[in-house]
C-alpha cells in the first residue's frame, strides 16, 4: 500500500497515506491492461510514466518471465489559454483525427500563441513535435526549430502566419494518415465479411473475361494481319 500511496497524488480532503478507492484501483486497472493483454511492445504518454513504473515494480516483485517493453513518449500541449480553467470537454484544446479541414483551421485559429512569445506556446510545440519530424521543414522555409525561434522571438514571423501555415501543414498530414486508415478499414472489411466478398467476386470474374477478350481480339488482330 505504501507503494501504491508513493504513485497516487495527494486528494483532498484525503491526507497522505489515505487514499480514496479510485486512487487504488484505478491504477490497478491500468497495470493489469498491461499485464493481461498478450503484447510484448506497448506505447504510453509521459503522463502515465507512475503506471510504467509500478508496472516494473510489479514484474520484479513477482518474478514475472516476459515483462512486457514500454515506451514512453511526450504529450502535446493544451491549444487553448489557461487550459486548467478551461472545460475538459471543450474540443479545442486539440486536434483528433477525424477533424476535418474546417474543424482545424479553427481550433488553430483560436489557439494559444502569443507573438515573439516562444515558452509554453502550443502552436510552436506542435511545430516541433508533429510538422518538423513529418515534413522535416517548416512552411519551406524553417528546417529546425533554432530558426523558427530565432524569427519567431525577433518578429519576423508573425504569429498569424505560423497558425496558417501550422493549420495546413496538420490537414495535410491528417489527409495522408486517414487515406491509409480507410484504405486499411476497407480492406480488412472486404477480408471478413462474406456479403462483401460475394460482392467482390463478380467483378472479378467480369475483369478475367474482359481481360481474356482483349487477348482474343489482340489474337485475332494478328493472325488476319498476316
Amino acid at each position: 500500500m505504501k507503494r501504491m500511496a508513493s504513485y497516487c497524488k495527494y486528494v483532498e480532503p484525503y491526507g497522505p497515506g489515505i487514499l480514496p478507492a479510485a486512487q487504488i484501483i484505478y491504477p490497478c486497472m491500468l497495470v493489469s491492461a498491461v499485464l493481461c493483454h498478450k503484447a510484448d511492445i506497448w506505447l504510453f504518454s509521459m503522463d502515465l510514466r507512475d503506471i510504467v513504473m509500478l508496472t516494473r515494480d510489479y514484474c520484479e516483485d513477482t518474478n514475472r518471465g516476459n515483462i512486457p517493453t514500454i515506451f514512453l513518449h511526450s504529450v502535446l500541449p493544451n491549444l487553448l489559454e489557461n487550459p486548467e480553467f478551461q472545460n475538459r470537454r471543450n474540443p479545442g484544446r486539440t486536434i483528433f483525427m477525424l477533424d476535418d479541414e474546417d474543424d482545424i483551421e479553427e481550433k488553430i485559429s483560436c489557439a494559444f500563441c502569443p507573438s515573439r512569445v516562444v515558452a509554453c506556446n502550443p502552436c510552436l510545440e506542435y511545430i516541433k513535435s508533429v510538422v518538423l519530424p513529418w515534413f522535416g521543414k517548416f512552411e519551406w522555409t524553417y528546417s529546425s526549430m533554432k530558426e523558427l525561434i530565432a524569427d519567431y522571438e525577433s518578429g519576423d514571423l508573425d504569429s498569424f502566419d505560423v497558425k496558417l501555415a501550422l493549420g495546413k501543414a496538420i490537414n495535410d498530414i491528417l489527409e495522408v494518415a486517414l487515406a491509409l486508415l480507410r484504405h486499411k478499414l476497407v480492406s480488412e472489411f472486404f477480408r471478413s465479411n462474406e456479403e462483401a466478398q460475394a460482392q467482390i467476386v463478380p467483378h472479378r470474374l467480369q475483369d478475367e473475361i474482359g481481360a481474356d477478350i482483349q487477348k482474343i481480339q489482340l489474337q485475332n488482330e494478328e493472325m488476319f494481319g498476316h
